[in-house]
């Protein structure tokens, strides 16, 4: 659950690859009429700009488990997890961090 980040999950080596990875996955399997260099981590996921429905934000989240390798748990799937890029990342990587 997000409330478990802590300021240094934010800054964890590997926030800024898993942007990128979170940006590549979005452009090359989710929505292809987003530009790679415009996407701004810190784009609202939920609210409409990155150019999700609620179809693409399903297929999102199947592959992040599968390109992450971990299932959400129901109370992983909140508003706070999927605020932005930024963090959706620092919630991955502590995700995997404590698997």
């Amino acid at each position: 659950m997000i409330d478990h980040l802590t300021p240094s999950d934010f800054l964890a080596p590997h926030v800024a690859d898993v942007i990128d990875q979170l940006k590549q996955l979005l452009v090359s399997k989710i929505n292809p009429n987003l530009k790679l260099e415009e996407i701004d981590s810190n784009a609202l996921i939920l609210e409409d700009e990155l150019g999700l429905d609620s179809i693409m934000v399903v297929e999102f989240i199947i592959l992040l488990e599968k390109n992450f390798g971990f299932v959400f748990a129901e109370n992983d799937l909140s508003m706070d997890a999927f605020a932005n890029l930024q963090t959706l990342a620092a919630f991955i990587v502590h995700k995997n961090s404590s698997v």
